[in-house]
């Protein structure tokens, strides 16, 4: 099986994976090993669910109208997992840790949205999506050294 045919070597705990933000740029190494289409949503800010949607909107690249319901910002990422052509299909949420420590309430609706956009890709669009939290805190685990 070819590299971009086998499931990311990364260890998870299941739809979503926790990674130290530290190892970053080794995240983004392994991903490129595997032809992953990665895109990045910089939580750095988010705070609130104003925030959160904003920071959703600019990764969508959406301008037209903000964000402001749950079942639209479902849509529009499901979208654009489908619109990207390709898969596997790799978000990866830079500091979510800061959305854990200003509302975790929040946080869990957010994670739970995305883990079910997870089964959705796969179980109806047939594409490999994996979402990454990185984070600065003792629940974002660094990488271990893996040899092949």
């Amino acid at each position: 099986m070819a590299d971009s045919e086998a499931p990311i070597p990364i260890p998870s705990n299941g739809p979503i994976s926790c990674v130290a933000h530290c190892d970053r740029a080794r995240l983004d190494e392994t991903l490129s090993k595997f032809g992953a289409h990665v895109v990045s949503l910089d939580g750095s800010q988010v705070i609130d669910q104003a925030t959160l949607f904003d920071a959703f909107a600019t990764l969508l690249q959406r301008e037209e109208s903000p964000l402001t319901k749950w079942a639209a910002l479902q849509d529009l990422l499901h979208q654009a997992v489908i619109d990207a052509g390709v898969s596997p299909v790799v978000l990866v949420w830079e500091h979510a840790d800061r959305l854990v420590a200003a509302d975790v309430e929040l946080f869990l609706n957010v994670t739970s949205l995305l883990a079910g956009l997870v089964n959705t890709a796969y179980t109806v669009d047939e594409i490999d999506l994996y979402i990454f939290l990185t984070g600065d805190t003792d629940g974002y685990p660094r990488l271990e050294d893996r040899t092949e």
